[in-house]
């Protein structure tokens, strides 16, 4: 089943690499972390390729929520509570800026991928956790978040409890913003090649060389990987994962069934105002 981004706009296609090539960065992994990497660096004059072992923002990118928020998921107050409040701190402050380079990006470059700001709300999916919510509200002001309590939400609230409403966050078409980042990338002469796998790269003092699945290789004096899973270390990351995926749905329902349940739903559910998907974080 396409993913509604899919549904609605093809990534675009490029050819697999024929012949060996060189550049300045070779980025491998074409989602929005890789070509928002390769964007900065033709940006700033760089000779860049990007390959990908699919298409072309084809991967999880073309399967986003399409939420882009500084409000985070697992808390800020638990973020704080194991790295402490200056990383945080920093965290957040990172996140506003992604968001904010995401709008300026799309000025820029006169990217049409229906940005917009809207408000998102963390909601109490029971009574009982509304504690955690007074926890994360303080954590978060103390860290300069900008965030606020709302006795109203996009859905009706559990008896005696508040939303946390945060400001300035944003939704886009992550299609349409990749297709906008390809075509400045190639204005500035950067090259693509869709079903191009990486298998391997050596390393030297003047550069790195991709080794591809199908022969040519890429000779380039810096490599990006921006794959969903690591594919250069199959140690020191890979061990450490944990297969998973979420998933977010959006269908038709009668009024009388769109209240909020708090069956199966641990903790928490983020809405983002303006939107028409809603995101569940922590689902039991």
């Amino acid at each position: 089943m396409p993913s509604l981004w899919r549904a609605q706009t093809e990534p675009p296609k490029f050819p697999r690499l024929g012949n060996d090539a060189s550049c300045d960065l070779v980025v491998v992994g074409a989602g929005i972390a890789g070509l928002s990497s390769a964007y900065e660096a033709a940006r700033c004059g760089a000779r860049v390729i990007v390959i990908d072992r699919g298409d072309i923002a084809g991967g999880m990118t073309a399967r986003t929520t399409a939420h882009l928020a500084s409000e985070l998921d697992d808390f800020y107050f638990e973020l704080s509570r194991a790295m402490g409040e200056d990383r945080a701190r920093l965290y957040h402050e990172s996140q506003v800026a992604a968001i904010n380079r995401v709008e300026a990006i799309c000025a820029d470059e006169n990217i049409a991928a229906d940005f917009a700001r809207v408000p998102g709300y963390l909601v109490a999916a029971e009574p009982a956790h509304q504690a955690e919510l007074v926890q994360e509200y303080d954590v978060c002001r103390r860290i300069g978040v900008e965030v606020e309590w709302s006795d109203t939400a996009p859905v009706p609230l559990p008896h005696g409890t508040r939303a946390l409403r945060f400001a300035r966050q944003a939704r886009f078409h992550p299609l349409k913003y990749c297709a906008g980042l390809v075509e400045a990338i190639r204005n500035r002469g950067g090259q693509f090649y869709g079903q191009t796998a990486y298998v391997a790269h050596d390393q030297d003092g003047s550069g790195v060389t991709i080794q591809t699945e199908s022969g040519p290789r890429i000779r380039a004096a810096a490599a990006l990987f921006a794959t969903n899973s690591p594919v250069n270390d199959r140690v020191a990351i890979h061990t450490k994962q944990v297969p998973m995926r979420t998933y977010a749905m959006a269908g038709r329902s009668p009024p009388e069934a769109s209240r909020m349940r708090s069956s199966g739903i641990r903790s928490k559910l983020i809405i983002m105002s303006g939107c028409s998907r809603r995101a569940t974080a922590r689902t039991g």
